[in-house]
């Protein structure tokens, strides 16, 4: 199951397509009930010096619940809804567009994709550009 939180004010997108086509990825992977946070700055800058030990804000982080029990929800993904707004204009690509790449990347990410590497970059690029592909023909028939 994938659920989505609203943890900040700011743009709303669609979420019917996010469902959709992130329901696909939870379900291929077998990643069980996972929820997607929107955030802003503040809240993810948090989580990434908390977690990683970065003082920045950061676009999306994903936190595989799992281990140590498999009880429960089985994911979190936080997306910085600020860092989808500034990266949409740098890409040249519209706001929903991005907030969708954030959220499948997550997503990969707790289905055991990488991109620390220039190798598993491109293989994670590919895996979220094909999800975005339907998702964006969903956009187009919705």
């Amino acid at each position: 199951m994938l659920e989505f939180v609203w943890g900040t004010e700011g743009p709303k997108v669609e979420l019917e397509g996010l469902r959709e086509v992130g329901g696909m990825i939870v379900e291929k992977y077998g990643l069980g009930d996972v929820t997607v946070i929107f955030v802003d700055d503040a809240r993810i800058t948090k989580l990434n010096r908390e977690f990683l030990g970065r003082d920045f804000p950061t676009d999306v982080l994903a936190f595989d619940l799992r281990d140590p029990s498999p009880e429960g929800p089985s994911g979190e993904v936080y997306v910085c809804l600020e860092r989808a707004e500034e990266q949409a204009q740098e890409f040249g690509v519209p706001y929903e567009e991005e907030v969708a790449r954030l959220v499948f990347h997550g997503l990969l990410h707790l289905a055991g994709f990488e991109d620390a590497t220039p190798e598993d970059r491109r293989r994670m690029e590919a895996e979220v550009e094909r999800y975005l592909s339907v998702w964006r023909k969903h956009a187009l028939e919705g």
